[in-house]
């Protein structure tokens, strides 16, 4: 019970730790222009990662393969409907989206994990080091200190609609940094 305890300390302090580095480590792991595999993640997988792959996938060049995925343990899920049509405001087509899981697979093949928030750095240390060495803390590109960008999962209009344009506004600079 006390090395379980122990476990769960180490595991957050880490997260601070990774936190307080975010913006340094983004850029660092950004500076590599062999990258071809980018796996974007939130939690559920049918807002911010499924916004933000598409935003990839129209933007960049048709050498890098985009996937999307979540910790939710249900896939087969499709945007909730008023996030289709705020997105398709800014000409993001999320229509045809369903959510896919998070896998250890999924980790192995990208070249880039692009995560919001420190419950997704949680959630993807159980797939070990080598995922966490591919994190990309997608708000860092907006010169945020802690790197996040919050789930607008049961937020009002006004705050999602702010979220989805912290979410265009990162993914355009990631697509900079990508070309």
């Amino acid at each position: 019970m006390i090395a379980k305890i122990i476990r769960k300390m180490t595991k957050r302090l880490r997260v601070l730790q990774a936190l307080r580095h975010a913006v340094s480590d983004t850029e660092q792991r950004l500076a590599n222009k062999k990258i071809h595999k980018i796996l974007v993640l939130c939690y559920g997988n049918i807002y911010r990662s499924p916004l933000v792959a598409q935003y990839l996938l129209d933007n960049l060049e048709t050498n890098v393969e985009v996937r999307s995925a979540g910790f939710h343990p249900k896939p087969n899920r499709p945007s909730p409907e008023a996030h289709v049509k705020m997105c398709a405001e800014y000409n993001i087509d999320l229509t045809k989206h369903r959510s896919t899981v998070i896998s250890r697979e999924l980790t192995e093949w990208a070249d880039r994990i692009v995560i919001m928030d420190k419950h997704n750095w949680y959630a993807l240390a159980d797939y070990g080091d080598e995922a966490l060495a591919k994190a990309v803390w997608l708000g860092a590109l907006l010169g945020r200190r802690a790197g996040e960008i919050l789930d607008p999962y049961g937020k009002p209009e006004n705050e999602a609609r702010a979220i989805v344009q912290q979410l265009l506004e990162s993914s355009k600079q990631l697509v900079a940094r990508l070309k």
